[in-house]
């Protein structure tokens, strides 16, 4: 599959219950704030939403610092630009994207570490939903 340039509203119904019922099983867990197995799998949730989208097509996402831009660079940064993975990944550029950290949903600087929280995920995940929505609409 070359590009997606819709969704059908069932699907991202049924990754929005993902969303939800993982943040649900964490909480279940009853863990303390800050703990590192949090920050572990908000990184592989935030794989897999991204993952669920591959193949969105990158001229409807825009370069313009939304949502969209805002889960691609977060999870090129968990892979590691330029084979650069780490244990406490930091938030990298994006040559083509017009991001600015004022008016992301996260409001991470360029370089901050990604040590997100499953409250930060739920937020982008939501965020991300939501703009999906708007610019891959069911046909």
């Amino acid at each position: 599959m070359l590009m997606r340039g819709d969704y059908p509203q069932q699907y991202v119904a049924s990754v929005r219950a993902m969303v939800a019922a993982n943040v649900a099983a964490y909480r279940e867990l009853g863990l303390p704030d800050g703990n590192q197995f949090e920050r572990g799998y908000v990184h592989q949730l935030l794989l897999a939403l991204d993952s669920y989208f591959t193949h969105r097509g990158r001229g409807m996402e825009g370069k313009d610092g939304n949502p969209l831009n805002e889960l691609r660079m977060i999870t090129d940064s968990l892979q590691g630009n330029d084979g650069q993975a780490a244990i406490v990944p930091v938030l990298a550029p994006n040559s083509t994207i017009k991001y600015k950290a004022e008016t992301s949903v996260l409001r991470l600087e360029i370089g901050e570490p990604l040590d997100l929280d499953v409250a930060e995920y739920e937020k982008l995940a939501v965020a991300f939903l939501d703009e999906l929505e708007k610019r891959f609409p069911p046909k």
